[in-house]
């Protein structure tokens, strides 16, 4: 397992579960992304070691604003169905398999 982020921020949104940031940029041939959920492991700041999905989903965000770059419009966001604020407080780790890794980074495809 390859650690990806540090969560540095989360919401919960009913019906998707608990989303982290930092997101992601798309990959380069966004527009060939397709959602997708792997398992994954959080380890807590406390050194829990917790086993769960995650929905790896790109998202669109309408910004008015013309200077924006697109990488900003459009975002891969981490979901956690399972996971809680208490479950995955800020200062966790995520690990997931090297396959993962290399899709966020546009190298693969699941």
């Amino acid at each position: 397992m390859i650690e990806i982020l540090t969560v540095a921020d989360h919401f919960d949104i009913t019906g998707r579960g608990l989303v982290i940031l930092p997101d992601f940029d798309p990959p380069n041939e966004g527009r060939k992304w397709r959602d997708f959920s792997d398992s994954v492991v959080v380890l807590t700041p406390t050194g829990q070691r917790l086993e769960m999905q995650a929905d790896f989903v790109l998202v669109h965000f309408n910004i008015r604003e013309l200077n924006v770059d697109v990488k900003q419009r459009w975002r891969i966001h981490v979901t956690l169905p399972a996971g809680t604020k208490q479950k995955v407080p800020i200062g966790s780790k995520l690990l997931c398999s090297d396959n993962v890794r290399s899709v966020l980074l546009g190298l693969g495809h699941t």
